[in-house]
């Protein structure tokens, strides 16, 4: 088509800040000022939204179903190693760093067994007279929260997130008093790769509470960027990074203390999504998460409200904006389950396969099957052994022959299609 047949749209102009705010959305500043950090955009859109969520606390609240629901969110950025899941985290940490004088931001290191206690430390008075504990989490690394599948652990975790009372009858065992966290809240930002969350949780885990209060946000990408070694501005002297600092403060403010209420735009919006369920991931093992996407999309809703200003309201705009962040993590969370399947067995099969290949193309010959099953005997259980051979003989990535009376094994080479 020529040129000047073409129909330019004017780009839509940008907003000036609120009142009293510095950015015009803490989001857009926050990918803005992380853009160049070897970090998918998406690692680091749902850093700023969690960071976001953990300076509201339980200041700001919805009610639907006649209760009250506020905007924490449990966030794991899960990727193989070095897609840059922990540069996004940190740096949501440091701008929560912000808010150490008012809020309660855990230790680095924070194991399960001092989390409680932590949590029972970190005491808000708001106005002199609301009280509550809410703590702000960024777990670089899941496995020192979680080491292990603990069902007692994973309730109390579930628990928290209702912000339903917690109370341990035994934990202070010298005094004889219990400990009671009468409005608890947590919101949990952590790193893991793929591999961990399958060995962490059992495949009746994703049939559980926890896991479908937990917003899962996948990216397999490992992109490359400069290392800009000549660059000498620091964050503490841009610009922008004071704005956000200046913004999250402001956002996490006891001036934003009140129920948001919805706009009829708004509310019609989210009850026909909540009653078609538009775009519900179909997975198997997402099908509890399933249950609990209107809850997610409301808390996202008040948070994109609160991006962009100190607003009394939630409009159709937020609530769209919202939808365009929940979808967009849903679109990819099936694909853990496909990485997921690349650790495990998987990943064995293809190291056996490079382990016979290499056999075979050195010595000339196939492997002997006492061979084969001395290599599995240390890197899988004993149990699926048998199983993993038979598999990849059936997949045509191994042969089986008679060799010298015993049975032995040739790796077919995938790229010419036939055994060495």
């Amino acid at each position: 088509m020529p040129e000047d047949n073409v129909v330019h749209l004017p780009t839509p102009p940008i907003p000036p800040p609120a009142p009293g705010r510095k950015l015009s959305s803490w989001v857009a500043g926050f990918l803005e000022l992380t853009d160049g950090i070897q970090s998918p955009e998406i690692f680091r859109k749902w850093a700023a939204i969690t960071a976001i969520a953990g300076a509201l606390e339980q200041k700001i609240w919805i009610r639907s179903q006649k209760e009250i629901l506020y905007p924490n969110l449990y966030t794991f950025l899960v990727g193989p190693s070095g897609s840059g899941k922990t540069r996004a985290l940190r740096a949501c940490n440091n701008l929560w760093q912000e808010l150490r004088e008012s809020h309660y931001v855990a230790p680095i290191k924070l194991s399960k067994s001092s989390l409680i206690d932590v949590l029972a430390k970190a005491v808000r008075v708001i106005r002199g007279t609301e009280q509550f504990n809410s703590l702000l989490i960024a777990a670089g690394e899941l496995g020192v929260l979680l080491p292990g599948y603990d069902s007692d652990f994973m309730n109390a975790l579930t628990y928290i997130y209702d912000r339903e009372k917690y109370d341990e009858q035994f934990r202070n065992v010298h005094k004889g008093e219990p400990l009671v966290i009468e409005k608890p809240q947590i919101n949990l930002l952590a790193c893991c790769t793929p591999s961990f969350l399958t060995e962490l949780m059992p495949a009746g885990a994703w049939e559980q509470g926890f896991l479908s209060r937990v917003i899962i946000v996948y990216s397999g990408h490992t992109d490359i960027q400069p290392l800009d070694l000549l660059g000498d501005e620091t964050q503490k002297s841009n610009p922008l990074a004071a704005a956000l600092a200046h913004d999250i403060r402001k956002i996490g403010s006891e001036d934003n203390y009140r129920r948001l209420q919805f706009t009829r735009g708004a509310a019609d919006t989210i009850e026909h999504w909540h009653i078609n369920r538009h775009g519900a991931p179909d997975h198997p093992r997402l099908v509890n998460y399933g249950s609990r996407r209107t809850t997610h999309l409301l808390k996202l809703s008040m948070i994109a409200a609160l991006d962009h200003s100190d607003a009394e309201v939630i409009t159709a705009e937020d609530v769209s904006c919202a939808q365009n962040w929940l979808a967009e993590a849903e679109t990819y969370m099936p694909d853990i389950f496909k990485a997921m399947a690349s650790g495990g067995d998987a990943q064995i099969t293809m190291e056996l396969h490079h382990y016979i290949l290499e056999y075979n193309t050195r010595k000339g010959q196939p492997v002997p099957s006492q061979q084969v099953f001395s290599w599995l005997r240390v890197r899988a259980p004993s149990n699926s052994h048998m199983d993993i051979v038979n598999l990849m003989i059936r997949s045509g990535m191994i042969e089986a022959v008679t060799s010298g009376g015993v049975v032995a094994y040739f790796a077919r080479d995938h790229d010419k299609g036939d055994s060495l």
